[in-house]
């Protein structure tokens, strides 16, 4: 596929079976906000509410090997908290979901779904091919909200100009906006995910997000350590 992706041997040496879902999504046209996905999270943030708490967070399968996955590069995941458990935690705490543009926002219904970190990046703007990898000392990147991020020991990808996004929290560079025609889907999947819950997640989210932005799936990659 284009733009290519891999999972760095290094990585997968530290974390065994962790997973990748790739779609590239091509032809789409990005709305502001779609109504029927705005009902869909208020729908979907309500069942989080009635199904899980604050407490018992960090012990959800999925939050659960996604932490571990984070401590096994170095990562400290209670204060570098996994994008998923980041979500859910604030739809907790009654602060609501934060909304961008339709495939965003869409990429944002499939994580609190699964339970699963999720990146959706501007295809136009990567740099040759995508490597999904540990991240090296001197290494960072400002994020979408400006925040500056120490890549060290993160697990991250990284194109031929530096880290571009993780299970973290994602780069300002590649950022979707409404200008976006091509579009990169990333799940990240821990290892002990149940067989067929990464493609599940790859598939509702992909077709959410051509629902609301049109476009077609152009290629589509399932990639395990």
């Amino acid at each position: 596929m284009k733009p290519a992706v891999r999972l760095a041997p290094a990585l997968v040496e530290r974390v065994p079976g962790l997973a990748l879902g790739v779609v590239l999504l091509e032809g789409l046209v990005i709305a502001r906000e779609a109504p029927d996905l705005t009902s869909a999270l208020g729908a979907c943030a309500e069942r989080v509410k009635g199904d899980i708490d604050l407490e018992g967070l960090a012990r959800l399968p999925e939050v659960a090997a996604m932490r571990a996955a984070f401590r096994a590069t170095g990562t400290d995941p209670s204060r570098y908290r996994p994008s998923a458990e980041a979500l859910l935690r604030r739809v907790l705490q009654g602060k609501g979901i934060p909304r961008i543009n339709a495939a965003v926002d869409a990429n944002t219904l499939g994580s609190l779904t699964f339970r699963l970190p999720m990146g959706a990046y501007d295809a136009d703007r990567l740099r040759g091919e995508a490597t999904c990898r540990i991240g090296e000392v001197g290494e960072g990147w400002t994020a979408i909200g400006g925040k500056g991020v120490d890549a060290e020991g993160k697990i991250l990808l990284a194109d031929a100009a530096g880290p571009f996004g993780s299970p973290y929290a994602d780069a300002a560079r590649t950022a979707v906006t409404e200008e976006n025609r091509r579009l990169l889907l990333v799940i990240f999947a821990p290892p002990g995910l149940p067989g067929g819950r990464l493609e599940e997640a790859l598939a509702f989210t992909a077709a959410t997000m051509m629902s609301h932005c049109g476009g077609a799936v152009t290629a589509r990659r399932i990639l395990a350590g």
